[in-house]
């Protein structure tokens, strides 16, 4: 039964579990009772349904009015503030409680905000599968406002190059993290970001260190979006304060297709791009549903085509390889340059060459690294 901490029924104990689930969402796990066992065995207060859970993992007691929790003797063991625990040790409303790497924080009554959702122990055994563990969320954001604070990103670029001779024509601008304990890969950290809501701050960090390092360069440089930032207004403040970073730099910014919905947004984004004297690219282009009307009515600079288009291209039957050739040149007559991303093999290089491609993009010619290669 889920209760809100103002209901009458949570008076019996002040202390709670915090956990979030898969979606993000937080609940509460109220500790109605003393002690209260955490394992995978039906005999536990909280069962974690998880291999890595100990049948009899842990328990939490209360020893004179202080809140204690006790080892088992587990094998992937119990952690109070990200230290292993051997025994007994006393946790603080705060505290951070990892049974393996299933993740709590500790709350008492007056840490716990009102209307959140709140898991009422009955009779039997709560208990949370595989598919609901809390996530590991807790202690990165300490750890991911840290790395927003210090700047611990790393700029990395991967070259685009002509169809015609295989010059390298630009780069697109990616990023890694640099900071200890947290992932380096861009897809969990932004994973991270979009659990803290910090996609934004993570993606203006990338571009701001990843320009400045790049505003030598001679040759185009493709910058990312998150959907939040397609806002008008937000942009209206942030790309001119990319621009002073840059002001001789050649950029493009690259936007998700999906995200050319409203033709006066995108409208009002080109007046505003020109004017900065940036380029605008649709990202992913066929990843979704390839939108035609919206490519009519609001042409970019550059259209990148989807790796899941470009993967065998030169495997595939003739229709669909037609096809394709067909949205390159609709894109050309709409004046769109075309890029194909995620060229691996030199058969896919030879056969985007042959549909009319202008630009490549993939392993074969270079994977994404923290200095340039080509032209400065």
């Amino acid at each position: 039964m889920l209760l809100t901490p103002n209901d009458s029924a949570l008076s019996t104990s002040g202390w709670y579990l915090e956990g979030r689930g898969l979606d993000g969402r937080a609940w509460f796990i109220q500790l109605k009772q003393f002690p209260f066992t955490v394992g995978r065995s039906e005999g536990c207060d909280l069962r974690l349904s998880f291999p890595e859970i100990s049948r009899r993992h842990a328990e939490i007691v209360m020893m004179d009015e202080v809140l204690v929790v006790r080892e088992f003797g587990s094998t992937n063991g119990t952690f109070v503030n990200s230290q292993r625990i051997s025994g007994s040790q006393r946790i603080n409303s705060g505290d951070i409680l990892h049974f393996g790497a299933v993740e709590f924080r500790v709350l008492h009554h007056a840490a716990v905000t009102p209307n959140q959702p709140v898991i009422e122990q009955d009779l039997d055994a709560t208990c949370l599968n595989i598919t609901a563990v809390p996530q590991s969320i807790f202690t990165f954001d300490a750890q991911f406002a840290a790395m927003l604070q210090t700047k611990a990103v790393l700029p990395y670029y991967q070259p685009l190059v002509s169809c015609h001779d295989e010059r390298v024509i630009g780069y697109e601008l990616l990023g890694r993290g640099s900071f200890e304990g947290l992932p380096s890969s861009p897809g969990p950290l932004f994973q991270i970001a979009r659990t803290l809501d910090k996609e934004t701050e993570l993606s203006t960090l990338f571009r701001e260190i990843g320009i400045a390092k790049a505003q030598q360069l001679n040759v185009q440089l493709f910058f990312n979006t998150v959907p939040k930032e397609t806002n008008i207004e937000f942009l209206r403040q942030s790309l001119p304060q990319l621009r002073l970073l840059a002001p001789q730099l050649p950029m493009t910014m690259e936007i998700h297709e999906a995200a050319v919905t409203n033709p006066k947004t995108i409208t009002e984004l080109r007046a505003l791009l020109a004017e900065l004297d940036i380029g605008l690219a649709y990202d992913d282009f066929g990843a979704g549903q390839a939108r035609l009307l919206e490519l009519i009515e609001s042409p970019p600079d550059v259209l990148k085509f989807d790796i899941a288009l470009i993967r065998n291209l030169h495997l595939r039957p003739a229709p669909s390889r037609q096809a394709i050739a067909m949205l390159v040149k609709i894109a050309h007559d709409l004046g769109i340059a075309t890029l194909a991303e995620g060229t691996e093999l030199r058969e896919e290089v030879d056969a985007c060459i042959e549909l009319g491609f202008d630009y490549l993009q993939g392993y074969y010619f270079g994977k994404p690294a923290p200095e340039f290669k080509g032209s400065c």
